[in-house]
C-alpha cells in the first residue's frame, strides 16, 4: 500500500489513485493484471476497510469485487454509501469468457465499461477524502472490551465521533486493539445498555502527529433501538467533526 504525501498542487494530470476491494486471490490477480502502471492502487479485502483508506489519503475512485459486494453486511455497506455516492465508484467480475466487466454504481460522476474507461473517468476527478455526512463530535461514556463478559480488559473509554454506523474511541493504547478483531461496546448514556458488537475497521497510535489515539470501530450488530436512539442523538447535535 502506498504512503501518500500531501495533496496541495495535485492536477487531473496525475496518477489516479483507486480503493480496490477483492479477497479472492485469482480474481485479484486477474483485476491487477488490467490496470495500467501509472495507477496508484490500495488493497483492501473488505469494505469495512473502506473509510480508513480514505482517511489517510484523497482518492479518485472505488473498484469492488461484485462477489464481495453481495456477501457483504448491512452495516458495512451502510458505512461506505457516502462514499460510493462521492466519487467514481463501481464493480468489477469476470465474465464466462474470462473478461473484466465493470458496472458503474451510479452515473453522476460518468459512465465506463472497461477499467481503462473507469481510470479515465478517476484520472478526471478531483481526489477526495469523504466523511460520513452524519459523522459528529459527540462524547458518549462507554466501556469496550473483547470479550462479550467484560473481563478484567474492560476498559473505560469516551468517543471522540460517531456516526450511525461506527464511533472513534479513545485508548492509550490501541494497538491491544487487532484490526478486523471483534470488540464489545457499552454505552453508558443509552437507554438500552445491551453491548454493541463492532469490528476494528482502523487505529491512530498514540504519539503520532498530536492526533488522538484511538480505534475505530464499526458496529455490527446492534439493536433497532439503540441505532434509533443514537441517530436522534447525531440529528440534534449539530457539532460535525472537522478535519
Amino acid at each position: 500500500m502506498n504512503n501518500p504525501d500531501s495533496e496541495m498542487g495535485r492536477s487531473e494530470t496525475a496518477n489516479p489513485r483507486i480503493i480496490l476491494v477483492v479477497a479472492d486471490v485469482k480474481r485479484k490477480e486477474a483485476y491487477l493484471s488490467e490496470f495500467a502502471s501509472s495507477v496508484e492502487l490500495y488493497l483492501a479485502e473488505s469494505l469495512r476497510e473502506i473509510p480508513g483508506l480514505l482517511r489517510q489519503a484523497p482518492c479518485n475512485g472505488i473498484l469492488m469485487d461484485v462477489s464481495l459486494k453481495v456477501k457483504a453486511s448491512h452495516m458495512d455497506k451502510v458505512r461506505i454509501s457516502d462514499s460510493l455516492e462521492s466519487m467514481p465508484s463501481a464493480t468489477l467480475n469476470i465474465d464466462g469468457k474470462g473478461s473484466i466487466r465493470i458496472l458503474m454504481l451510479n452515473q453522476s460522476h460518468g459512465s465506463a465499461r472497461t477499467v481503462e474507461e473507469f481510470t479515465a473517468l478517476c484520472a478526471a476527478f478531483h481526489p477526495a477524502t469523504i466523511y460520513p455526512a452524519d459523522l459528529r463530535s459527540l462524547r458518549l461514556n462507554a466501556v469496550i472490551s473483547t470479550t462479550p463478559e467484560f473481563g478484567q480488559d474492560s476498559e473505560k473509554t469516551i468517543t471522540m465521533f460517531i456516526t450511525g454506523s461506527g464511533c472513534f474511541l479513545f485508548t492509550a493504547s490501541p494497538e491491544r486493539f487487532e484490526l478486523q478483531s471483534s470488540v464489545w461496546i457499552d454505552f453508558v448514556g443509552i437507554s438500552e445498555r445491551k453491548p454493541i458488537l463492532g469490528k476494528v475497521c482502523w487505529q491512530c497510535p498514540w504519539g503520532v502527529s498530536h492526533k488522538v489515539s484511538g480505534i475505530y470501530v464499526g458496529f455490527e450488530s446492534i439493536l433497532e433501538s439503540q441505532y434509533e436512539e443514537i441517530t436522534n442523538l447525531l440529528a440534534n447535535f449539530q457539532d460535525k467533526v472537522r478535519f
